[in-house]
């Protein structure tokens, strides 16, 4: 058998920046026959989270599903993994309580460029986008159509691409 999560099946299916699949599916497909498994379930983390964060999310989801798995029911798990990131300034989501028991939040201010280049992982095809971004960032000009180029390189970044034909 392949990769387990919590003692599970564990299929793991990646996604581009498109929403294409890029891996997973053909393992999942000729796999999960073989785990003769009851139930399959599917679970994505959230936009806030890198791989590792939402495998460690996964695993500790699936510990508690274990316990309460009834009788006769065996599952496998499919886990979407997708270009999401915790922006490098945040603290840890899974970082230690303080002394009041809240897990600290903050994190410490990065330059924008470090910022951008972690951009470049979740925005691999877009570097030229993300490197015209960094130098306005840099340069800071205070015209309106500094602004307006800026907004329109950002909109490219987050506007879905065209379906093909």
């Amino acid at each position: 058998m392949g990769e387990t999560l919590a003692g599970f099946p564990y299929f793991e299916l990646r996604f581009n920046a498109d929403g294409a699949a890029e891996s997973g599916t053909d393992a999942l497909l000729t796999g999960l026959p073989a785990t003769e498994a009851t139930d399959l379930f599917v679970i994505s983390h959230g936009w806030n989270n890198s791989p590792g964060v939402a495998r460690r999310l996964y695993e500790r989801f699936f510990d508690e599903v274990a316990l309460l798995l009834p009788a006769g029911r065996t599952i496998a798990v499919a886990g979407v993994i997708w270009p999401s990131m915790r922006w490098p300034d945040e603290g840890d989501p899974e970082g230690q309580p303080d002394a009041g028991g809240a897990a600290s939040v903050h994190g410490s201010a990065l330059p924008d460029r470090e910022v951008v280049a972690a951009l470049k992982d979740v925005f691999p095809d877009d570097g030229d986008v993300l490197d015209e971004l960094s130098a306005l960032l840099d340069e800071r000009p205070r015209d309106r159509a500094a602004l307006a180029r800026f907004q329109e390189l950002v909109r490219q970044l987050v506007t879905p691409p065209e379906p093909a034909a």
